[in-house]
């Protein structure tokens, strides 16, 4: 019985212990469950965020490059950039080191540098040159450093900025150089050769011999004839000229020289002293006259040319360094808020951060246009297409679109004078960049009151005034004349580069007018300029002979727009964009956009201008030949005027500059849809 009992408590034990290992085990496989679903979740999010990284970084203009330090200073990532310039692409480079890209060679210089930066624990910048595959030359400064991200390791990154434009600064500086010493040895060539005065003279001034002929054809009355008294038949003195350079050099045994003007010519008077066999007596001298009339007007015009020179050199250094200071500040921000996103949980932050990002993105596009709007000004190559313009149309929509800007609220943009109607022959996109410009300028300066826009005519004069007017900090009067000055920033702690005044000048004056601005301090400012009042033509529609069509009714959730684009980054933008609002259908060149064309009639179409196979305009040429109607926005990198005119002259409906805005792509599309489609 004893027996019994302890074997049945022995069993009542064994399931009582059978039972709580099963319910540890249990706990144990719901813990690694939920760890497993955490981990899952949280390399998802991690996915995400590294795949917006890599968009960020695969649309940066200069080549992007990291190596793995633990694993043979392999490439871990390759910009598109990268591929751009080097002509070799991703898949090619990554996994693969130097050795294997570019040889034994060039790998082992590369292998070096990378290891005496990781031993130093320094950045490495240095200049380097290259040549890519389409046989373009390219000089770059190489930035190399080290960063590490938790326990994956450390990793090398490698960046290049393209200093081509600065190299070449500095080779035509140096052209520059070797013409100016050219310039100058040819000149003391020429001074040793041409004519000049020379007379021997005893030491009690009579002249022994001349050669004065050169110095009789400049002037008349000055004879030194042999065997007289110089200064006698020279001077028509009975005592030695003052400041004799003649007297002064025998008399203090030296070379001594003048300068002096006779009959509008220079000369230059040298006097050297000529002694005896012993060279201790001193027995005469020579007295040398040299026409420098023209040596001081070429010495002017070479100190004129130095300062030039020098004042040219001053402004691009300070050009260089200003835009360092500009690009870096916005990437800076770009860079670091873009790491602080992935630190931080708070979702009212993170947009915050975001806000931040989008804009110095925009900051950072101003600054590209205002450079190439200069480079373009400095090439002479700004181009113009004028055309008629509705000016009330045109400031009513300038107006409505400052508005919508981020700005104090305590600041209203107004149109406050105008005439009923008013249509000129001028270039419509340069008058808008000169009145956005003034506006965006005071809306940096003004934190109160309104900021008025208008324009009067002056038919007596045939002009058309133009206005700005806010009620901000104001100018000082000394630095008002300075304002539409390149690189000129009144205050250097407000965004800008400094050039948009100056470029707005440029296009005043190349449009016939003139530019100007008044202001007082603590009161506000006026920024103004008039063009030239040339009516525009006439634009009356006419009604059409045949009967209009219906506009068909569709469901906005129906419609099917075709998106031509070569670049899937760019693609999967676009589809993020749209794809909730409508169906896309995505075409990899224009041949290919064609023929999904006509298979899908889509509503509208979004067409990529450079594509291989067949280019942007020419795929619209072909769907122009099936269909009118059907509107065709151009979706391009190129931001000229230019680019804007010849697209619109292309058949397209619209213009979309990338990088793409994602709330203007939006209204666009949907402006343009409603004005063919009734949406329901």
């Amino acid at each position: 019985m004893t027996h019994n009992v302890s074997l049945g408590n022995e069993a009542v034990m064994t399931h009582l212990w059978l039972y709580g290992l099963l319910v540890l085990m249990g706990v144990v496989i719901v813990y690694l469950l939920y760890k497993l679903h955490e981990l899952r979740s949280k390399g998802v999010k991690e996915r995400d965020y590294h795949r917006f990284l890599f968009d960020i970084l695969d649309n940066l203009p200069f080549p992007v490059m990291v190596k793995d330090i633990e694993n043979e200073f392999k490439y871990a990532y390759w910009n598109k950039e990268s591929e751009l310039q080097s002509g070799i692409k991703c898949e090619d480079a990554v996994g693969r080191s130097d050795y294997d890209i570019y040889g034994k060679e060039r790998g082992r210089y590369y292998r070096a540098v990378d290891e005496d930066l990781v031993r130093i624990g320094k950045p490495y910048r240095a200049e380097e040159h290259y040549v890519t595959t389409d046989g373009v030359d390219h000089d770059t400064i190489v930035m190399k450093s080290i960063f590490s991200r938790g326990v994956s390791g450390r990793w090398l990154l490698v960046t290049r900025w393209e200093i081509s434009q600065l190299k070449r600064y500095e080779r035509e500086l140096l052209i520059a150089k070797n013409q100016l010493e050219s310039a100058i040895k040819k000149q003391n060539l020429a001074l040793k050769s041409i004519d000049f005065g020379l007379i021997y003279i005893d030491k009690d001034y009579r002249v022994q011999w001349e050669e004065t002929t050169h110095l009789k054809n400049l002037v008349s009355g000055r004879h030194y004839t042999p065997g007289m008294i110089c200064y006698r038949t020279s001077a028509l003195r009975d005592q030695p000229c003052e400041h004799c350079a003649f007297k002064e050099a025998i008399e203090q045994k030296r070379i001594v020289r003048h300068t002096v003007r006779v009959e509008d010519v220079d000369f230059e008077v040298t006097g050297t002293p000529v002694y005896a066999d012993d060279n201790k007596e001193v027995i005469g001298g020579l007295l040398r006259f040299e026409d420098i009339t023209e040596k001081l007007k070429l010495d002017q015009a070479l100190r004129e040319a130095k300062e030039k020179a020098e004042e040219s050199n001053r402004l691009k250094s300070a050009f260089l360094a200003n835009m360092s200071h500009e690009i870096r500040t916005p990437l800076n921000a770009i860079v670091g808020f873009s790491d602080m996103i992935s630190q931080i949980d708070d979702p009212e932050e993170k947009q915050e951060y975001m806000k931040i990002i989008a804009v110095n993105n925009e900051l950072l596009l101003q600054l590209i246009d205002d450079i190439l709007d200069l480079s373009k000004i400095e090439a002479g190559t700004m181009d113009f297409s004028y055309s008629t313009t509705d000016v009330n149309q045109l400031l009513d929509s300038i107006c409505q679109q400052m508005n919508q800007k981020e700005h104090s609220a305590d600041v209203k943009i107004v149109f406050t004078e105008r005439v009923p109607e008013c249509t000129i022959m001028t270039d419509r996109l340069r008058l808008s960049q000169v009145m956005i410009n003034f506006i965006s300028n005071s809306m940096k300066f003004t934190e109160r009151g309104t900021i008025s826009i208008g324009y009067r005519l002056d038919e007596t004069k045939d002009e058309i005034y133009f206005f700005c007017k806010d009620t901000g900090i104001g100018i000082a009067a000394d630095k008002i004349e300075q304002v539409f000055e390149r690189f000129v920033k009144l205050n250097t702690f407000v965004k800008g580069t400094g050039l948009g005044l100056a470029i707005c000048r440029v296009i005043v004056e190349r449009l016939g007018g003139t530019i100007g601005a008044e202001s007082e301090e603590g009161k506000g400012s006026t920024f103004w300029f008039t063009l030239p009042y040339v009516p525009g033509q006439s634009e009356q529609a006419e009604a059409p002979a045949q009967i209009l069509q219906a506009i068909p009714t569709v469901e906005k959730d129906k419609l099917v727009i075709l998106i031509a684009e070569d670049n899937e980054s760019n693609y999967r933008l676009f589809e993020s964009i749209l794809r909730h609002e409508y169906k896309l259908v995505h075409a990899w060149n224009g041949r290919e956009a064609v023929d999904l064309f006509n298979r899908h009639t889509p509503h509208l179409v979004l067409m990529d201008i450079n594509m291989p196979v067949m280019d942007g305009y020419e795929a619209t040429a072909e769907i122009r030949k099936q269909s009118a109607d059907v509107p065709i926005i151009a979706v391009t990198a190129f931001a000229f005027a230019s680019d804007e005119q010849k697209v619109l002259s292309s058949g397209f409906d619209g213009y979309m500059p990338k990088p793409i805005n994602a709330p203007q792509l939006k209204k666009q599309i949907l402006d343009i849809l409603r004005e063919r489609i009734t949406l329901i």
